[in-house]
């Protein structure tokens, strides 16, 4: 078990280092949400554990959810730190979105693809 101070947008992080298996769990959620919080999580990537175990690739799908179901734990990490940067449709000026680091997607949104999902415009990004 390892627990960071970078993680930002998941609560924990199951990760398999050859035959070795580890779970990376954020400082911040533990902080947020205390003891009841994070014991949800704990279990969720107890299940990604398991799933590393079989064989099987760490994602969200039909087994997870039938494990999580049985386990009582959230199917998907809630938010638990504020975004850094804002993206916001360049029609109707909604936020759509965030970025915890400054990436490609906040620095040039308009040559990325990306297109608001209000108005399938281009991007647009300011500092929260």
């Amino acid at each position: 078990v390892e627990v960071s101070s970078k993680l930002e947008r998941a609560a924990g992080k199951a990760i398999k280092r050859g035959d070795d298996m580890v779970i990376r769990f954020a400082v911040g959620a533990y902080e947020k949400w205390g003891w009841e919080g994070i014991t949800s999580t704990i279990r969720h990537e107890l299940i990604h554990i398991v799933q590393f175990t079989k064989g099987r690739t760490g994602g969200h799908g039909f087994d997870f959810e039938i494990m999580a179901d049985k386990v009582d734990c959230s199917k998907h990490c809630e938010k638990f730190t504020e975004y850094k940067y804002n993206l916001l449709c360049s029609e109707c000026g909604d936020l759509v979105g965030g970025r915890h680091r400054k990436s490609k997607v906040v620095t040039n949104p308009e040559d990325t693809g990306y297109v608001s999902p209000c108005c399938r415009a281009t991007l647009e990004s300011e500092e929260a």
